[in-house]
């Protein structure tokens, strides 16, 4: 394994790189911006003053779930008894000078350095440091500080100077803390005194899978500047010691970063800034980049291109990318550039995507990729004569309730499949009243706007992958709102319809049903829900979570309308636990595309499977007006 050099950027390498005593990087700096980015991956600093900068994520990792909290009996009388006055937060700045300079036993000076106090007290500034002290007569007696990421606090140090102070602050903090929502006490490295207070060692996989799940629920305050990647190096030799214990002497590889360019077309949209810029890319560069099979790393290197200037400069300063433009033409004829990804309008993209795969650029984009499927195989022919690389988003595939379907699937829990039920959607607000929250163009057709359009694309894919081929579709489409108000506040004819009904009949069997709507208030789990019943048991599932029913499990409900029924029919159902990581959708597949780029592994989802969505769509549309069960024929490229 390596033990990766740090440059002056903030990104780090993956966790599950570090040596085996934990120690994953070295060198770099405690600026907020870096030690912001270490917490919300799991890593944290711990290094002797004079020596270099150490950063750790050991493996299994010590932690206390609030809920599982220990206070003695002797500890409760304390704590009863008013003997410490408990505040928060009102002298941080002396807790940690008082964690520094307390003596302890079977430790010569201290870990908490000039440097590392500075950069805590910086965080507390910030926000995301925070503290419990334990004051008596007036005097600081004891106290506790740490680091809040999310929903989980990252426990740094504690101190007394009268007995049972410290650990009056820690309950205190603890209770505090849950109470604010957090979830999870990160303790580090296992300790004897916080076993005692029920802390325990769970697997670092699980650790930072709750880390993120926390961090997707509550972020934190401040979010880590993304900047430009530098090379990481592996450091030759003997490292400085553990300022806990000891570390042999490592034998440690090479590792080489290669940037990849990627110009990024139409980010300054609610989509392609969300969820492609800031939680796929950004995020790939703040990971250090893709893990390639020979253990180098590819870096993406993003180029943000959109038509007004102000809006997509702003965009770049506000997430610290430093490459920008207007001119589509150059950023297209830069040969450093080697990737094309565009998330602007439908309408728009087939002519985008033809000059990116005419200028070599290996091209990825959002759904649909065109309005109509002839334009959509045009694209396929070109990219393949084209010799380019070539794909689709297709996230909900590496959705976590969409992959627990899988698991379920695959290992034979539902038995013979008999039926799909699907809903999506939510309200999208009229405009008058409140702001929509979808740009109006989507509910114009002549704009390439509406659900069917959008949704069956997502279908296609969704129900080819999981349920098995399409045969046939029945789709009947709605305009439910004939008048919304557009951004500027204006009334305009809704001409695009808001909602779809569609059915498919699989070729194996299963009905699949899903109806897809801006015009439906929720009243379920979450926004996509997916109903899968089969002889041996079914499964409901949202966009992460999933339930399951087995045939052994199933109730036996009467039918008694007089009679108000009091069986609770959700308590049947259990949950399928989280048993390995599960990272965000988008960013899953954009990993695996970079790598495809590189020469690294297939890519299925390419843009024959962009146009299948495409060919959905314009049957469902077909059969809307025709108003029939409309067949679904193989796609001839």
């Amino acid at each position: 394994m390596a033990l990766y050099r740090l440059g002056p950027d903030p990104i780090f390498p993956p966790p599950h790189l570090a040596e085996p005593e934990g120690l994953l990087a070295i060198g770099g700096d405690l600026s907020p911006d870096r030690l912001i980015a270490a917490y919300r991956r799991g890593i944290f600093p711990w290094y002797e003053d004079g020596g270099p900068i150490l950063w750790w994520s050991p493996d299994p990792r010590f932690v206390l779930f609030p809920a599982e909290l220990r206070v003695s009996r002797r500890l409760s009388r304390t704590l009863r008894s008013g003997r410490f006055e408990i505040r928060f937060d009102t002298a941080f700045a002396q807790v940690v000078r008082a964690c520094a300079e307390t003596p302890r036993d079977h430790e010569d000076g201290t870990w908490i350095t000039p440097e590392m106090q500075a950069g805590y007290i910086r965080l507390h500034e910030l926000g995301v440091a925070r503290c419990a002290e334990a004051w008596s007569d007036g005097v600081l007696a004891g106290g506790v500080y740490g680091v809040l990421s999310g929903r989980s606090f990252s426990g740094e140090s504690m101190f007394h100077h009268q007995t049972d102070a410290s650990k009056a602050a820690l309950v205190a903090l603890v209770e505090r803390l849950a109470a604010e929502g957090v979830e999870m006490i990160d303790c580090q490295i296992k300790s004897d005194h916080m076993v005692r207070f029920g802390a325990r060692e769970i697997p670092r996989d699980e650790y930072l899978m709750r880390l993120e799940h926390g961090l997707r629920d509550a972020p934190t305050p401040r979010r880590a500047a993304p900047a430009p990647a530098r090379a990481a190096r592996a450091e030759p030799g003997r490292v400085a010691s553990h300022p806990r214990g000891e570390i042999s002497r490592m034998t440690r590889t090479k590792m080489s970063e290669h940037r990849i360019g990627v110009v990024m077309h139409g980010v300054t949209g609610r989509m392609g800034m969300n969820q492609h810029l800031i939680r796929s890319i950004l995020a790939i560069r703040e990971q250090g980049g893709v893990p390639l099979a020979d253990g180098d790393r590819l870096v993406p290197d993003p180029l943000l291109v959109g038509r007004d200037a102000e809006k997509v400069s702003a965009l770049a300063r506000r997430v610290g990318a430093p490459r920008w433009t207007t001119d589509l033409d150059a950023a297209l004829a830069d040969p450093n550039d080697a990737v094309f990804f565009d998330a602007a309008t439908t309408q728009g993209r087939p002519d985008v995507l033809r000059r990116a795969i005419a200028a070599g650029k290996h091209v990825y984009c959002e759904k649909p990729v065109a309005t109509d499927l002839a334009s959509a195989l045009d694209l396929v022919r070109e990219a393949r004569s084209a010799g380019v690389k070539h794909g689709v988003v297709q996230d909900k595939l590496w959705l976590p309730g969409v992959r627990k379907l899988k698991h379920l699937r695959d290992s034979g829990f539902f038995g013979r499949t008999l039926s799909v039920r699907g809903e999506f959607g939510y309200w999208v607000f009229e405009g008058d009243l409140q702001p929509a929250q979808r740009p109006s163009w989507n509910y114009r057709a002549e704009d390439g706007g509406g659900i069917i359009l959008d949704m069956l694309c997502h279908w296609r894919y969704l129900v080819d992958n999981v349920f098995g081929p399409i045969k046939s579709v029945s789709c009947l489409g709605a305009t439910h709102i004939p008048e919304r108000w557009d951004e500027g506040g204006k009334p305009y004819p809704a001409t695009a319809d808001d909602a779809a009904y569609a059915t498919f009949e699989l070729h194996n069997g299963v009905i699949v049903q899903i109806n897809s709507s801006w015009t439906v208030r929720v009243r379920r789990d979450d926004l996509l829900t997916l109903q899968v019943d089969g002889v041996l048991g079914s499964a409901v599932a949202g966009l992460t979570e999933c339930r399951t029913q087995s045939r052994v499990n199933t109730p036996r409900p009467v039918w008694n309308p007089d009679v108000r029924n009091p069986h609770d029919f959700l308590a049947d159902w259990a949950v399928v636990p989280d048993t390995i990581p599960y990272d965000n959708a988008f960013k899953a597949q954009w990993e695996l595309f970079l790598k495809h780029a590189h020469g690294e592994g297939e890519f299925p989802w390419d843009l024959v499977e962009g146009a299948k969505g495409v060919q959905l769509v314009e049957l469902g549309l077909q059969s809307w007006r025709e108003r029939r069960w409309v067949d679904v024929p193989d796609l001839e490229v």
